[in-house]
């Protein structure tokens, strides 16, 4: 496993045959060398272990979303709504995610993804609405949650997302595609071939499918 602590927020990950297995148990299906290839002068500036960490932040953050636009909608629209918006926005958000990444706001989303963050606030507002009556509403906020933390919001979107249309790319490369993307304009950097790079990663990500 690599640790690299001169820069922060460092992360361990370990590579495979068959991709890049980070700590935080999200898979890319690439290598440091690939990185380097594509990335070039971005990989110098900022880093692989920062790369995969803003990764990996924006590759969990539908969860977040999901969460506070379901606890932002409660007490407007009652608890049936508010899930079912909720899960509009999980998929909306997981769909674009490629399109929508922004390095320069991973430490907002960070915190947004942060289950004690999240915590608190359903925590607050469910016991405000407990406190008011409103015990339906306090009652699938709490499951919400627990639905959340345990994947199976996650899982249900990945399954309509995949009937709807097979990726071209597995979701967590395709955003950190995208941030080496950002990165290299926002420092006028020129990049490798896209094309090159995404084919190295279905490659990997076939080799993958077969072990």
């Amino acid at each position: 496993m690599k640790n690299r602590k001169n820069k922060k927020p460092a992360i361990e990950f370990v590579e495979l045959p068959t991709g890049i297995f980070t700590s935080s148990g999200i898979w890319f299906h690439t290598s440091e060398a690939a990185l380097r290839d594509f990335g070039g002068k971005v990989i110098d500036i900022i880093g692989v272990e920062i790369l995969l960490d803003q990764a990996i932040v924006w590759a969990r953050s539908p969860d977040g979303i999901a969460a506070f636009v379901f606890i932002a909608s409660l007490n407007f629209i009652g608890p049936g709504m508010a899930v079912l918006l909720g899960l509009v926005a999980h998929y909306t958000w997981y769909t674009f995610l490629p399109v929508i990444v922004a390095p320069s706001i991973t430490s907002s989303m960070r915190v947004l993804n942060a289950v004690r963050f999240q915590g608190i606030v359903f925590i607050a507002v469910l016991s405000l609405a407990a406190s008011n009556g409103h015990f339906l509403a306090a009652g699938v906020g709490l499951v919400w949650f627990m639905f959340l933390r345990w994947g199976l919001v996650s899982s249900g979107v990945l399954a309509v997302s995949n009937l709807i249309g097979k990726p071209s790319l597995p979701k967590p490369d395709s955003i950190l595609r995208s941030i080496i993307i950002r990165h290299a304009l926002a420092r006028n950097i020129t990049l490798a071939s896209t094309e090159s790079f995404e084919n190295r990663i279905r490659e990997i990500w076939q080799r993958g499918k077969q072990k």
